[in-house]
């Protein structure tokens, strides 16, 4: 019996171990807890007796864990544990949509006149000025309001200039 005692202590503080270093539900936390406490109720003769060598393993375990993981925030075996590194996006030129005025797209759907414009491989949902114009056309947008890209139909050769001049002067 003497032995059944000792293996559930020993395994019981391999699982608390087990938890620290682990992620998880607590499953081996609580079957730890579970392993000791029951092999406290197989060695304590009373209460209290049972009450003193929870506490003197509750105290013991505190040291042993306090050392373990100031040893292992020493050693590359800790930073391996840790991420570091975060998920943070470098924020694309192309967030801010005011960066889009007096750029230059070609229309995937037809404005109706709402529908999609691609702007070199970058495809947004706009509006048109109100007129309606087809698939495939090129388009340049005119203003931009809250979430709104308001488009018109590109000009010829002659007229673009002025008409890209006059979208950035607004």
């Amino acid at each position: 019996m003497n032995y059944l005692v000792i293996g559930l202590l020993i395994v019981g503080i391999f699982l608390l171990t087990v938890e620290i270093f682990i992620p998880g539900f607590g499953i081996f936390g609580t079957l730890g807890v579970v392993s000791i406490i029951i092999g406290i109720v197989l060695t304590a003769q009373t209460v209290l007796q049972g009450i003193l060598m929870f506490l003197i393993i509750a105290i013991f375990l505190t040291v042993i864990f306090s050392i373990i993981i100031r040893w292992a925030t020493q050693k590359q075996f800790y930073h391996s544990l840790i991420l570091r590194d975060t998920l943070q996006k470098e924020k694309p030129e192309y967030n801010d949509i005011e960066y889009f005025i007096g750029k230059v797209g070609r229309t995937v759907t037809p404005l109706r006149p709402s529908g999609s414009v691609d702007f070199n491989g970058v495809r947004l949902d706009v509006l048109s000025n109100g007129s309606f114009i087809p698939t495939n056309q090129k388009v340049i947008v005119v203003s931009v309001s809250e979430n709104k890209i308001v488009v018109e139909l590109f000009q010829d050769n002659h007229q673009q200039e002025n008409q890209v001049k006059k979208i950035r002067e607004n």
